[in-house]
């Protein structure tokens, strides 16, 4: 059997999924496709919950801007009108409660993958775990672990994962 580098192994394993999910061949499903054109709206929520559930380790889905726009609306607005009428900042403190509650019963609405994870091969990075015993036994080559320096940095820093090269500064992303 020929050893595969641990990238090459969550990629084959990750698109045979997806295409057993979306009913179409694992070849079709390149690392470049963005989940938002791979799966539709109506299906992304529960194809995103069955790969949760087979074993890939994915991050939740998140609320579109304007969704989140109009539930902080609907949120602040009432409880800072009646903080004003009552003049008792301390029902600021409540807001805590609203928004978890307002999550909560959002939740079901998220739909959109989120930022780190928002292509195939970016799910692929998210997923694939390093440990050193995989590295002793040849499975993370340099261009692999290259790929996966850059996606935590794209992730921790909240842009996108194209935008990060191997000739990227880590001084020009901070700064």
């Amino acid at each position: 059997m020929v050893n595969k580098s641990k990238i090459g192994q969550v990629s084959t394993e990750l698109r045979l999924k997806l295409g057993q999910l979306l009913d179409t061949s694992p070849e079709d499903i390149s690392p470049t496709h963005l989940f938002v054109t791979l799966i539709p709206p109506q299906d992304r929520r529960k194809v995103w919950e069955a790969l949760r559930e087979s074993g890939v380790v994915l991050p939740d889905l998140r609320l579109a801007n304007p969704v989140i726009f109009v539930v902080a609306l609907v949120v602040l607005l009432p409880v800072t009108v009646l903080a004003i009428l009552t003049k008792n900042r301390f029902l600021f403190l409540c807001l805590f409660e609203f928004f978890w509650i307002a999550r909560r019963l959002t939740r079901a609405r998220a739909i959109i993958p989120p930022i780190g994870c928002e292509t195939v091969q970016e799910a692929i990075l998210c997923t694939a775990s390093f440990h050193q015993s995989d590295f002793r036994e040849g499975l993370w080559p340099r261009e692999d672990i290259s790929a996966k320096v850059r996606w935590v940095l794209a992730e921790r820093l909240g842009i996108p994962f194209s935008e990060i090269t191997d000739e990227t500064k880590i001084t020009d992303l901070c700064c």
